[in-house]
C-alpha cells in the first residue's frame, strides 16, 4: 500500500532496450537500521545465515568497486519504491525496488542543495553531490580507489520545496 505522506514519485522509467527496471521483492537485512523507506538508495548484499539470494542494505557509494569473483556482489544501486516503513512490505517481509542506471526519473526529498547537472552518489541511502575534486570515470590506467560511483545526474531542484529531481 502507497504512503499518503510520501515525499517521493517516480516520473519516468526508460529503461534500454525494453528491460525493465523493476527488481523483484527482496527482504531487507536484518539488522538495518534505520529501516529503508522508500526513496532510499540501496544495494544488494549477503546476510550471513541468510536469504540465499541477498538482502537489501542502505548504499554509500564513494567508492567505485571493481566486480570481484569471491562471491562478493557489485554495490549496484536500487532505488527502495516500496519500503520497510509500509504495510505491504510489513506483511510480506520484503521491499520492492527498481534498478538504477536503466533510464529511470524520480523525485525525492532532500535536505542536501544541488544544482542542475551534478553527478549524484549514494551516501548511507540519501542523495549526496559527488565529492568536488573526486572523479567519477577515472580515465584507463588511473587508480580507481579514489573514484566515487555516480548514480544519476540533477534534472531539477526546488530549494523551497526540497524536491530534487535526478534521472539515473
Amino acid at each position: 500500500m502507497s504512503n499518503l505522506n510520501s515525499q517521493f514519485n517516480v516520473e519516468a522509467g526508460i529503461p534500454p532496450n525494453g528491460y525493465s527496471a523493476l527488481q523483484g521483492e527482496i527482504p531487507q537485512l536484518s539488522t538495518e537500521s534505520p529501516i529503508l523507506t522508500e526513496g532510499k538508495i540501496a544495494k544488494i548484499t549477503v546476510e550471513a545465515g541468510g536469504h540465499l539470494h541477498g538482502v537489501f542494505t542502505a548504499l554509500t557509494s564513494a567508492k567505485v568497486q571493481a566486480v570481484d569473483f569471491a562471491m562478493n556482489l557489485p554495490d549496484y544501486p536500487y532505488l527502495i519504491i516500496q519500503g520497510a516503513d509500509q504495510s505491504d512490505a510489513v506483511m510480506s517481509g520484503k521491499l520492492v525496488a527498481l534498478r538504477l542506471k536503466t533510464g529511470v526519473i524520480f523525485k525525492a526529498a532532500t535536505l542536501v542543495a544541488f544544482t542542475i547537472g551534478d553527478l549524484v552518489r549514494a551516501n548511507a541511502g540519501a542523495l549526496a553531490a559527488i565529492t568536488a575534486g573526486v572523479t567519477n570515470i577515472p580515465a584507463p590506467g588511473v587508480d580507481v580507489s579514489n573514484a566515487e560511483q555516480a548514480i544519476g545526474v540533477v534534472l531539477e531542484y526546488n530549494a523551497t520545496t526540497g524536491y530534487v529531481t535526478i534521472a539515473s
